[in-house]
């Protein structure tokens, strides 16, 4: 962050490119033109928006996401008081503090589609607002604020390391890219078990039944053993009432080792 010595911009493009400096920021005072900032967070300010994009030779695009990423992370922090979320220093003015005010609604009034992470910000800076709306108000948090710090419970941008205080997750955008993702990987996830049980119910089902050619079946008929059974059975009658089985097969029934059978005699050989 060593680059980061100008206004603003110049300090959110620096994080932008450098995210793990953000707690150093933290305990730093706030630089010139954090409305110009707010303005493009909000896309409320075009004409600023492109002079900045010309001066900085970036897209307008990348300023504002820059611009957003500043105020997350610098601005809405968990420890910061109502002048940090509002982006002012603490001898503000109140005209000061009301454009602030009305920049920052500007980007995260409830209408506008947001992130469920912007709508808590929103929330946050009503609460801040409301803390300083008024110079009563003002006063009695002033008052608070002092008694806090003194006690040790401070809870500003402290200039020390807080014990067990832990650093904050990954940056806002990289973690709704990996939300957005999340049903995309579940319906993966999900079709490769359905292929997997696709798979496993063929190799487990049996082989469909095949009905047998006809042309198979007669040649299976003309197998050595079903000749053998086709001889076992007797056949019927022939034309005109004479058995014709038992006498015209003796040569065959021989070589079977069965003794021939005699031919019926005619009526006329007595």
């Amino acid at each position: 962050m060593d680059g980061a010595k100008g206004s603003a911009l110049e300090w959110a493009l620096a994080l932008l490119q450098a995210p793990g400096e953000r707690h150093l920021l933290r305990q730093r005072p706030l630089p010139e033109g954090v409305d110009v900032l707010l303005g493009i967070a909000a896309g409320a300010t075009p004409d600023v928006s492109a002079q900045a994009a010309a001066a900085f030779g970036e897209s307008e695009a990348r300023l504002r996401e820059a611009a957003q990423f500043y105020a997350r992370e610098i601005l809405f922090f968990p420890e910061a008081d109502a002048y940090r979320i509002l982006g002012v220093a603490a001898d503000a003015s109140s005209d000061r503090i009301k454009l602030h005010h009305r920049l920052l609604q500007s980007w995260l009034h409830p209408d506008r589609p947001h992130s469920e992470e912007d709508a808590a910000f929103a929330a946050r800076v009503n609460a801040a607002w409301n803390r300083l709306r008024s110079p009563e108000r003002r006063r009695d948090y002033d008052q608070s604020l002092r008694q806090d710090r003194a006690q040790g419970a401070f809870d500003g941008a402290a200039p020390m390391p807080v014990p067990g205080w832990r650093p904050l997750p990954e940056p806002v955008a990289a973690e709704m890219r990996w939300r957005r993702r999340l049903p995309i990987l579940a319906l993966l996830a999900l079709c490769a078990v359905l292929a997997v049980l696709a798979l496993r119910d063929l190799a487990s089902s049996p082989e469909a039944w095949e009905e047998p050619a006809p042309g198979a079946l007669a040649h299976a008929a003309g197998s050595p053993d079903d000749a053998e059974l086709a001889l076992s059975v007797p056949h019927g009658p022939a034309r005109g009432g004479v058995a014709r089985s038992g006498w015209q097969d003796n040569g065959q029934t021989a070589a079977a080792g069965c003794p021939p059978r005699a031919a019926p005699r005619d009526a006329g050989d007595g």
